[in-house]
């Protein structure tokens, strides 16, 4: 395929958040359901392209994906987070294991992540064009097996 730019420089940041579950399967389902998803959607974020729960099949590991248009959205989400009531509910329920970082970043976000002490990992976003169509289409929704994996 010659229409297969790798690495091309785009705006979309991408948080993929690995957990551990420590909570109970019901208070978890609560949490997801009723507490996580009615705040965020309340929340005054309208670059946020999706905000994803996924959880593994024996109920022990969740993944978190995370998608935004640009930098500027990414950052605030972590400002939300950071003020959120459901900040101390998330680590009785949950144990990070992995976090990455999709896509570029500004400094400013860069510093509030790397201040967690977590893995901070950022890559361009490769983008390929389908003959059939006119719309690029990420790659990472093409070949996402970390997300598969979290399924099973």
């Amino acid at each position: 395929m010659s229409n297969i730019e790798v690495n091309k420089e785009n705006s979309i940041v991408t948080y993929i958040l690995q957990l551990d579950v420590k909570g109970e399967y019901e208070a978890i389902k609560k949490f997801i359901k009723d507490d996580s998803a009615s705040y965020i959607y309340g929340c005054d974020e309208p670059k946020t392209m999706r905000f994803e729960w996924f959880l593994s099949k024996d109920e022990t590991k969740v993944t978190l994906l995370e998608m935004f248009e640009d930098s500027d959205a990414a950052k605030l989400r972590v400002d939300n987070l950071l003020v959120s009531p459901l900040a101390e509910p998330f680590q009785n329920l949950f144990e990070p294991t992995s976090f990455t970082v999709l896509g570029s970043i500004k400094h400013d976000l860069r510093e509030m992540l790397e201040g967690w002490g977590r893995t901070l990992e950022t890559t361009q976003v490769v983008f390929i064009s389908l003959p059939q169509t006119n719309n690029p289409i990420p790659l990472r929704q093409l070949a996402t097996p970390a997300l598969g994996a979290a399924r099973e």
